[in-house]
């Protein structure tokens, strides 16, 4: 066993360095490289540079210095050494690099490593070069020796900005901005450059201001920038020079200067000028000119208060103010409201809110700067303008519910019990965005309590919002009651009757339909609008006791058509109590408008039932033909979940109509519910759907792993059926386009059954938008929590079906946007699949 072990370590040994000996070194490797060939080489450097700490550049520059200076490396290899170097040399590299500035295949390559070597060696070099090139290579080495702001160069690159050569003196004129000191500078003014090179001269005198400016001579820079705002022709230099002006010159005398151009007649100027004093890092400068805004031209003081408006550095509270109290200039003001939101105090909120009062054209802008002030205490003092304000209350009101401030519901509070009735009703207003339950008993006192119509009418109204966003309907219900017991005028009680409604509740219902017998009509008549308006369907046995019974005529046709088959159309109401509620309308309607739409409402609730009662109805001859009508539209959208009971109603209805355009829609509904499920090309197209689902706190992407109902085990779960309309391609189940699934951040569940006559295997095919999460007979088989449009066959997966029965289980979530779904089943090659049926199954 020892023997084998040796003899097997040897061989290893032997193949390694078998291995070793052929691979090959790629500096070698890279000595002859060109163009066209394998870059396998290049990329093995590159990743032994990566590879490499900076503490070992030395070696591999030793490599790349012997590869360079080779007559054997092309010219296509040393392009790629030099970019090597950029990265690992040093002024070791430098005299085999300069060797090259002279080439000019390989001069700018050379003049990329030596640029940013901090090394005199590598300036030396640079310079040096200089007498040895000409044309674009001396106009390049020229280029390169500015950038590296070398000083010693300025004596003989000033000798290249006089030159013949136009590409050489535009590069050692700006090479000379670029050095930017005291010589440089000089004898850029000392040149007097043809017409075509006085754009790169002033160019290069702005660049060399600018450096000495930063070393701290701003005198120097200063008088410049001066010259060439004076002397230049050219806009883009003048904005240049007072940007340079205003950092450069002395604060009285920038400031001065900034306040002149700020109201200068070019408005390009006055442009500049802003750009100046928004980026200018002076803030004492900034506050200064700001001071001084209430006395700047109009436009000028517009400019500043942009400017002012979108930086917190300088003080644009006092200014701004200034101008509220002596400006009559609409704009301007708008301008200084908009500087407040962002500076103003709780201390300003009176000044700013009777601004208002002043100019009420302007009490939008007041509004919204009032609304974004965020400085401590601002809560406070539009509480306090409320109070004691008149003329601003309205103005306060509208600030304190849109920002929500709850400390001022105590003083809502105390003003509504109050004798003043415009403060009371504004209160009431108040109350109607801040409010919660526990102030409807106030609100409900004032209606009890009130002689004043408009006042009853802003608390009705603040009760019903705060109705609407209620959590327990049922304890504001009884406060509702309790109230309408206590109110002894007939415009409180029928007051209360109509807020009822927003709250339901049996004890609600049994009040107002008990005020149904009040010896007062007005409160009889409040009580049927209650009762007609009613939100849910325990109102359905008063309303049809109305209809069959009331010597009224017109009230039995408003109970019957505002309040019953109102209440059929709501989806939120189950679909069989939905039937009950038509099939008692088809009883006892009088008249035939009534039976008319209850047939109607029938055919668009999907179930077997419905399609009973339209058999029924079609016997009655005034109803016959919308009968049909909606058996024909009501078979056709549950035919692939129940097509015997489909197929039976559309055989009777084209038996019997004597309207051979009935009878052919019939005949073509039948062979559409015989192929009902699946669409020739494979798609899906009869569904169970359910939702909408949603979590608070949670978007679209969040909930894709919360488990709803649906992928409960043992949860009841009201399935609808939905077949994709023919006329939708790809099986697109669309829920933004449904009523009842419409919004943002929410999950959609969509179930199927899909017979096979034989145990197979399949491909299913979806696209959606957004997430989806697909089970197979209870087991998870794709999971993709996408955020993306729906293209259909955008994910793909493989399944085994079983004989008999598959259940398909999708859950589609939604972040906003469209929300849809696309659904394909075909064989592993994508071809159609055989011996399979649809047949979703409750």
């Amino acid at each position: 066993m020892k023997i084998k072990s040796v003899i097997l370590f040897g061989l290893i040994s032997v193949m390694s360095l078998s291995l070793l000996a052929q691979e090959k070194d790629p500096y070698q490797e890279v000595q002859s490289w060109q163009f066209g060939k394998s870059r396998e080489t290049l990329f093995k450097i590159d990743e032994i540079i990566r590879s490499t700490k900076p503490d070992g550049y030395k070696n591999i520059e030793k490599r790349l210095i012997t590869l360079l200076n080779s007559q054997q490396t092309t010219k296509d290899a040393k392009r790629y050494i030099c970019k090597w170097l950029v990265i690992v040399g040093s002024e070791e590299c430098v005299p085999a690099v300069a060797q090259l500035l002279t080439d000019p295949e390989l001069s700018h390559p050379a003049r990329m490593v030596l640029e940013p070597l901090q090394s005199q060696v590598a300036g030396e070099a640079l310079r040096n070069a200089l007498s040895k090139v000409q044309g674009k290579l001396l106009a390049g080495v020229i280029s390169s020796i500015g950038v590296r702001r070398d000083t010693k160069a300025v004596g003989a690159i000033k000798l290249y900005a006089t030159g013949a050569d136009p590409v050489v003196a535009e590069n050692a004129i700006a090479a000379l901005g670029e050095i930017g000191n005291d010589e440089a500078l000089t004898v850029l003014e000392n040149i007097r450059p043809p017409q075509n090179l006085e754009r790169a001269h002033t160019r290069a005198l702005i660049t060399a201001a600018g450096h000495l400016a930063d070393a701290g001579f701003k005198t120097r820079a200063a008088a410049v920038y001066k010259k060439i705002f004076d002397s230049s022709s050219t806009p883009a230099f003048r904005y240049a020079a007072i940007n340079g002006i205003v950092n450069t010159l002395p604060q009285n005398q920038a400031v001065a200067f900034l306040i002149e151009q700020l109201q200068s007649k070019d408005e390009h100027i006055r442009g500049a000028a802003a750009s100046a004093f928004r980026h200018c890092p002076d803030t004492a400068l900034k506050n200064n000119v700001a001071e001084k805004l209430p006395n700047l031209e109009r436009e000028a003081q517009l400019l500043v208060l942009g400017i002012l408006s979108d930086i917190d550095d300088v003080n644009g509270r006092t200014p701004s103010l200034k101008l509220l109290q002596t400006s009559n200039d609409d704009t301007v003001l708008i301008a200084a409201l908009d500087c407040l939101a962002r500076h103003g105090e709780a201390a300003d909120v009176q000044t700013i809110a009777q601004i208002a009062t002043k100019k009420p054209s302007l009490s939008n802008a007041v509004i919204q700067t009032l609304q974004r002030i965020s400085k401590p205490g601002t809560d406070n003092a539009l509480v306090k303008l409320f109070e004691t304000d008149a003329s601003a209350r309205a103005i306060a009101l509208n600030v304190l519910s849109n920002r929500r401030v709850e400390s001022a519901l105590p003083t809502f509070v105390r003003l509504l019990r109050g004798n003043d009735i415009a403060l009371a009703t504004e209160a009431a207003k108040g109350l109607a965005t801040l409010g919660t339950d526990e102030q409807v008993k106030e609100l409900s006192d004032v209606i009890i309590k009130t002689e004043d119509d408009g006042l009853r009418n802003v608390a009705a109204s603040a009760i019903k919002s705060i109705a609407r966003k209620s959590k327990d309907k049922t304890a504001l219900s009884q406060t509702i009651v309790n109230s309408f017991d206590a109110a002894k005028t007939v415009q409180a009680r029928t007051t209360f009757l109509q807020l009822l409604v927003f709250t339901g509740g049996e004890s609600a219902l049994k009040t107002v339909v008990n005020s149904l017998n009040n010896p007062n009509q007005e409160v009889k008549n409040a009580a049927f609008e209650s009762l007609v308006s009613w939100g849910d369907d325990s109102v359905v046995p008063y309303l049809i006791g109305i209809a069959k019974n009331s010597t009224d005529e017109k009230q039995a046709i408003v109970s019957l058509r505002d309040g019953c088959l109102r209440l059929a159309e709501m989806e939120e109401i189950p679909l069989q109590k939905r039937i009950q509620i038509l099939q008692d309308v088809l009883q006892v309607a009088k008249r035939i408008d009534e039976k008319k739409r209850a047939v109607s409402l029938l055919g668009e609730i999907p179930t077997p039932d419905s399609l009973k009662i339209l058999q029924k109805a079609a016997s009655i001859p005034e109803l016959k033909t919308d009968a049909y009508k909606s058996t024909i539209r009501l078979a056709r959208q549950i035919g692939a979940i129940y097509p015997d009971q489909a197929i039976s109603a559309l055989e009777e209805v084209k038996s019997n109509a004597t309207d051979e355009g009935i009878r052919k829609q019939a005949e073509q509904a039948i062979a559409s519910v015989k192929n009902a499920g699946l669409s020739p090309d494979g798609f899906v197209l009869a569904w169970l759907i359910c939702g909408p689902f949603t979590k608070e706190g949670k978007d679209g992407s969040a909930l894709f792993n919360e488990a709803f109902p649906p992928e409960q085990a043992g949860s009841t779960v009201q399935w609808k059926p939905y077949t994709v309309p023919p006329n939708k391609k790809n099986g697109l189940v669309e829920f933004d386009k449904m009523s009842g699934f419409k919004g943002n951040d929410r999950v959609a569940y969509l179930k199927t059954t899909i017979i096979s006559d034989e145990a197979q295997d399949a491909q299913l095919e979806f696209g959606s938008d957004d997430g989806l999460k697909v089970w197979l007979n209870g087991k998870i088989v794709h999971s993709n929590n996408a955020v993306r449009p729906c293209v259909p066959g955008q994910d793909k997966v493989k399944v085994k079906l079983a004989k008999g029965e598959n259940t398909l289980l999708i859950k589609l979530t939604q972040g906003g946007g469209e929300w849809a779904v696309s659904s394909r089943i075909r064989s592993i090659g994508g071809k159609e699949l055989n011996d399979i049926t649809i047949l979703p199954k409750i």
